[in-house]
């Protein structure tokens, strides 16, 4: 009996030394350790999702709130407009779809938001060639400011045609056609992949077995617009490590301020899947920055953590976009989406 005893004692042991070793790998000696005060020339500096200015410029939010998305996704060099999209639903956000949706802002050459387009979730478009293109319609906004939804031309849409009828028709289409690719659509809860053709200023799907795919594109390669992401798209003129490194001559981080640390959720008998298990050691803080924008210093501060391991870096999201053709900039910090302009410019309406 007392023998039986001494293992179910044994075993308690082994099983409250197990659980206090892996509670312990959660628990960092860092995170008892006092936290030093903000620099006190730092102490002035405000978030940047608040708003800030200086006598001459100012960073301000381009939409109020804080949608699921935002980006910018078209750069209109012929007319000097920008476009950026929200989203009010993320990659996993699943329960109501019938309330998505995607709202488009253009704006001019000053940072000043002339035009707005939404579309709701059966309207929700790609952008192809400068036209919103969905399912079955298509958009010509981006371009030419028109509002209206135009109907696509469906061919083969019942999937009546022969192999030998498709493949002619998809060849009289690509040879008339200015723009020309593969496409994804779903129509009545089905998945297609069809050829989307441009072709007398109208979008042409054509359904059918035979399509535009990657199996042949040497022998229908996509037809695109030349130099489609250096026309279309805004470059980001910073390279973060540039900033991390204190090398950039646009944004500089001048002061890390640790507010917290984050131990990994890794863990030293891990009970979670190694597929979840990519967290690291990490200090959570604020970044005092420095933009440097027609030689006008403007100062703020954002979210941004310093990870620890095999290489220690900064993590954050930190973009600039501008252009020479464009009176303003765009700051992607604290994953929101920040417009940087002269304060003669300041009405976003």
């Amino acid at each position: 009996m007392k023998k039986k005893y001494k293992y179910v004692i044994i075993f308690i042991v082994f099983g409250v030394v197990f659980f206090l070793l892996y509670i312990a790998s959660f628990f960092s000696y860092k995170q008892l350790l006092p936290i030093k005060r903000v620099p006190k020339e730092y102490e002035s500096y405000k978030r940047v999702r608040d708003g800030v200015e200086t006598e001459k410029h100012e960073i301000v939010p381009i939409v109020k709130g804080f949608p699921e998305n935002i980006g910018i996704v078209y750069y209109n060099k012929k007319d000097t407009t920008v476009v950026v999209r929200t989203k009010n639903y993320g990659s996993f956000s699943t329960r109501k779809p019938e309330i998505y949706k995607n709202n488009y802002y253009k704006l001019n050459a000053k940072g000043k938001i002339i035009d707005s387009l939404e579309l709701k979730r059966n309207e929700i478009s790609e952008i192809r060639e400068g036209y919103l293109i969905n399912n079955d319609s298509y958009y010509t906004w981006l371009l030419d400011g028109d509002k209206t939804r135009k109907k696509c031309k469906m061919i083969n849409r019942d999937y009546s045609f022969t192999k030998e009828q498709a493949e002619k028709k998809l060849k009289e289409l690509y040879d008339k056609s200015k723009y020309a690719f593969g496409y994804d659509i779903v129509l009545d809860n089905y998945s297609s992949y069809i050829s989307a053709f441009f072709i007398n200023n109208d979008w042409v799907f054509l359904f059918g077995d035979i399509k535009m795919s990657y199996k042949n594109e040497d022998i229908y390669p996509p037809k695109r617009v030349d130099n489609y992401d250096s026309r279309f798209v805004l470059n980001d003129i910073i390279n973060k490590e540039d900033v991390w490194n204190k090398k950039s001559k646009v944004l500089s981080l001048k002061h890390f301020q640790k507010i917290e640390y984050e131990k990994s959720n890794k863990s030293l008998f891990t009970l979670i899947p190694s597929s979840y298990n990519h967290s690291v050691d990490k200090w959570i803080g604020e970044g005092y920055m420095h933009l440097l924008y027609q030689k006008d210093t403007i100062v703020f501060k954002m979210i941004l953590n310093y990870e620890l391991g095999d290489s220690n870096s900064y993590s954050g999201n930190l973009n600039f976009y501008t252009d020479s053709k464009l009176k303003f900039g765009l700051l992607a910090c604290d994953y929101r989406l920040f417009i940087v302009r002269n304060k003669e410019n300041n009405s976003l309406k």
